[in-house]
């Protein structure tokens, strides 16, 4: 015999059976299930171990006031003859507007540590998630479990591979990832015929532009559209007229 009572989540009215391994006698009594299958003889997993195996399939509906990020867990009870019972591992379902958990992210160097200190916002929108946030061993903290972590701090430069993985229920997204660049970025230029190519490594750093360097000329934003592949970004600017002179700030202008 397998009994199941169902959480208060779900409603009994809903249930329908979907199929079993074996023939079987289904009854219900409220929320509780119970199939029970007469003279049912099954053969040690030693001798055989795919026949000694059983199921019983069966959907069933959640109430329509659950909100999402409504947790229910079940579990079965197997009864072979008078034994005590065998207990089902405890399974877990979420209700979500999202049934599959999506992992993405930002990050936003802090002003002033050239991209040494960083804060991470989570972006995938699923709710009521849990959050595995991987960000390399020179990183303090190395990993977190926060949603939108934040002061993580990078030891070294160069680039450092983070990645997030968020589950919800049973289940577990692909892991985002990001080549995240710490340390000072180096401004590159390369003049191709009438183009100049302006490239560099660092998240959070604007490209400006000014006809002058004396002082007290005006720094502006560069009215070019940046190009991005994880913590790469280039510019292309056309050539004319006149002289420009270019620079990164942390800072907008």
């Amino acid at each position: 015999m397998i009994s199941n009572t169902l959480p208060a989540s779900l409603d009994p009215a809903t249930v329908k059976m979907v199929g079993s391994s074996h023939p079987n006698v289904f009854q219900t009594n409220g929320s509780q299930l119970v199939w029970i299958f007469p003279a049912i003889r099954l053969p040690s997993v030693a001798v055989d171990d795919i026949a000694s195996r059983g199921y019983v399939k069966y959907t069933v509906k959640p109430f329509a006031g659950d909100p999402p990020g409504t947790v229910i867990t079940n579990r079965a009870a197997i009864y072979f003859d008078l034994d005590p019972p065998l207990l089902t591992a405890v399974i877990t379902n979420t209700i979500t507007t999202n049934p599959v958990p999506v992992a993405s992210f930002s990050v936003s160097p802090r002003i002033g540590s050239a991209g040494y200190t960083n804060d991470f916002t989570y972006t995938g929108g699923t709710s009521g998630a849990q959050f595995l946030w991987a960000f390399g061993p020179d990183a303090a903290p190395a990993t977190s479990t926060n949603q939108n972590p934040v002061g993580v701090v990078f030891a070294s430069g160069d680039d450092h591979l983070v990645t997030l993985q968020v589950t919800l229920g049973g289940c577990t997204s692909e892991p985002a990832c990001r080549v995240l660049y710490a340390g000072l970025p180096a401004l590159n230029a390369e003049h191709v015929g009438n183009q100049l190519t302006l490239s560099w490594r660092g998240d959070g750093f604007h490209l400006q532009e000014t006809t002058s360097l004396a002082a007290g000329s005006p720094w502006t934003a560069s009215s070019v559209t940046n190009a991005q592949v994880d913590s790469y970004y280039s510019a292309a600017v056309s050539v004319g007229s006149g002289t420009k002179f270019y620079r990164l700030s942390q800072v907008p202008p």
